[in-house]
This record gives structure tokens, C-alpha cells and sequence, in this order.
């Protein structure tokens, strides 16, 4: 996750939403790691997450 925001970053993401692109520009590298950091800690809502036990068909 942070290689990739540091790509988008740095330019080197060429799909790389341009809006999202001016945003982050001055970014340190410390602020990436905050962002990411909250970032991972959101949870989903109760309707999107899987049951207990529940396993993909990767038989498809």
C-alpha cells in the first residue's frame, strides 16, 4: 500500500487519478504512513463482511 501511494507520489503510476495525484504531492513520507496507517484500521460496514467460516469458490 505504501509503494503504491508513493508511486502515485512520485509520478510514476501512470493510471493514477490526477486529482489524487495534486493532493498528495507534498506528502511526506511520514504523512503517507499516518494516511495509510488510518486508513487500515477503518472497518468495513457489518453488511460487507464475510461470515465466519466463509471460504471462496476458486473453483470458477
Amino acid at each position: 500500500m505504501l509503494r503504491q501511494f508513493e508511486w502515485i507520489r512520485d509520478g510514476k503510476r501512470r493510471n493514477a487519478n490526477p486529482d489524487m495525484v495534486k493532493q498528495i504531492q507534498g506528502f511526506t513520507d511520514r504523512d503517507m504512513k499516518a494516511v495509510i496507517d488510518h486508513a487500515s484500521r477503518i472497518k468495513p460496514p457489518k453488511e460487507l463482511v464475510a461470515p465466519p467460516g466463509w471460504k471462496p469458490d476458486l473453483a470458477d
